[in-house]
């Protein structure tokens, strides 16, 4: 392959990660507004603001599309258009489309909690000025505004959604816990294919899964922005998410 159709290929993928981060920078934010204007009319005494019944409706199917569209974020690094481990990038990823997907969208218990709440406000907050510093890194000009945005908001946005998911996700073991409703969405032995699903137990499963992934997680991201706000090192390598 010659110098410049290697060139030729490195722009092309510079340029469409450039359009996906910018995309999903402005698909985030107006998640972010959407919510913000659903709770600006919560004005009423009778209008319970610790529960989300106003914002699922309007932001499920711009939370849908852009939340899965994180999908591509694990190809990328499978691919090798970014320097990402693929198999923790599929983690982060795979915990928001399982609240997303198999917890909010079909329990009105985990869509009208407070925790569905809080993740309208962590996620698109922290996808904002996540997607925002990609975009910026990837044409060599990161505002140190924006780089102090990414390794400090974490710290408060990162808990903050965690504990907006699991309380999704415990409202959704709450409500499959009566045998007659569990059915309904588990698959029981004895049947023909000869394998077993309970709801019940997996969502206890992934609510576990929290207490080791989420404190290494958490720790990473404390071990960058010490080399990175703290002076550690001065950039991160092009490319990198």
């Amino acid at each position: 392959m010659s110098t410049k159709t290697s060139n030729k290929q490195s722009g092309l993928a510079t340029a469409y990660l450039i359009f996906y981060n910018v995309v999903l920078t402005l698909g985030w934010a107006f998640i972010l507004v959407l919510t913000i204007q659903t709770a600006l009319k919560w004005k009423t005494p009778k209008t319970d603001i610790l529960t989300a019944k106003s914002i699922y409706p309007t932001v499920e199917f711009y939370l849908l599309v852009f939340q899965t569209a994180a999908i591509l974020e694990v190809v990328h690094a499978a691919v090798g258009l970014v320097r990402s481990n693929p198999i923790l990038t599929l983690f982060q990823v795979l915990s928001r489309l399982i609240v997303v997907w198999l917890v909010c969208y079909p329990f009105k218990d985990a869509k009208n909690s407070l925790g569905f709440s809080l993740v309208c406000i962590a996620w698109p907050i922290a996808e904002i000025v996540r997607y925002s510093y990609y975009a910026f890194n990837l044409i060599n000009f990161v505002p140190s505004f924006i780089t102090w945005c990414r390794y400090t908001f974490f710290i408060i946005l990162y808990p903050l959604g965690v504990t907006g998911e699991l309380i999704c996700i415990y409202r959704a073991f709450e409500y499959v816990a009566p045998l007659n409703i569990r059915k309904q969405y588990s698959y029981f032995l004895p049947n023909k294919y000869n394998v077993s699903f309970d709801a019940y137990y997996s969502f206890f499963i992934v609510m576990l899964l929290y207490i080791p992934i989420f404190p290494k997680l958490y720790g990473h991201m404390l071990v960058q922005r010490k080399k990175i706000v703290g002076g550690g090192a001065k950039s991160e390598a092009k490319k990198t998410q």
